[in-house]
């Protein structure tokens, strides 16, 4: 309960917990070589679009296995830049969530 009201506070959407599936395909990507910072990008997009997991919910399992996370913030996601990619990426969002079609939780 205590994460729950920390995530609200925070002001950033909850759908279902912290990721396990996030832990479990890190974890396979290590075994294969890999970082969790190479790993988790794909499956936030995975996650993210299935509606499965939050931003936050993904990130958070990923920090646990070495990600970088600063809570709360949408504009790190290494190894993205704001100036690059990011940017389009956060304006794409914020023109579909104002335009009705995105899920709950404010950008900011």
């Amino acid at each position: 309960m205590q994460w729950i009201e920390y995530v609200r506070a925070l002001n950033m959407p909850l759908r279902s917990g912290i990721s396990g599936t996030t832990n479990r395909l890190i974890n396979t990507g290590k075994s294969l070589g890999m970082t969790a910072v190479e790993v988790r990008l794909p499956v936030l997009g995975h996650l993210l679009e299935v509606e499965a997991h939050t931003y936050h919910e993904v990130m958070s399992a990923a920090a646990t296995q070495g990600a970088p996370y600063t809570e709360g913030d949408y504009k790190k996601l290494a190894p993205l830049s704001w100036e690059g990619e990011l940017k389009a990426l956060w304006e794409k969002a914020e023109k579909k969530i104002r335009g009705g079609g995105g899920v709950g939780g404010t950008f900011s």
